[in-house]
């Protein structure tokens, strides 16, 4: 083996040890936060998932809280603009002008209105 196949296979092997760290981390973090009995396991999944990665994949305390935040709130909002996009370019959808009648109720038969 030369050293630009044995670097590279360092380096592979390095990010699959760090992503098996990153998804135990989070599992664990998700069962942690159930456990909690709080809602979402509020609080309690944020706090052990930015306490194991600082303790297990190094992080620094600002870079685990970042990264807490992160995946913790980035799920919620992907939906939310995932939706507001399909919403936008569906004409369709409730709201839109092509399918509104005269009562102003979108898709319902002016037979069903009360």
């Amino acid at each position: 083996m030369n050293s630009i196949e044995m670097s590279s296979n360092w380096l592979v092997r390095r990010l699959l040890l760090w992503l098996a760290s990153a998804v135990f981390i989070l599992a664990f973090s998700t069962l942690g936060g159930a456990i909690s009995s709080m809602a979402e396991g509020l609080g309690a999944a944020e706090a052990s998932l930015a306490e194991m990665l600082f303790l297990i994949l190094d992080m620094d305390s600002s870079s685990a809280a970042s990264a807490t935040l992160l995946v913790r709130f980035a799920p919620l909002w992907f939906g939310v603009a995932f939706g507001l996009i399909v919403w936008a370019i569906s004409p369709d959808l409730p709201g839109k002008g092509a399918n509104m009648d005269r009562s102003g109720a979108a898709g319902v038969p002016e037979s069903r209105l009360p």
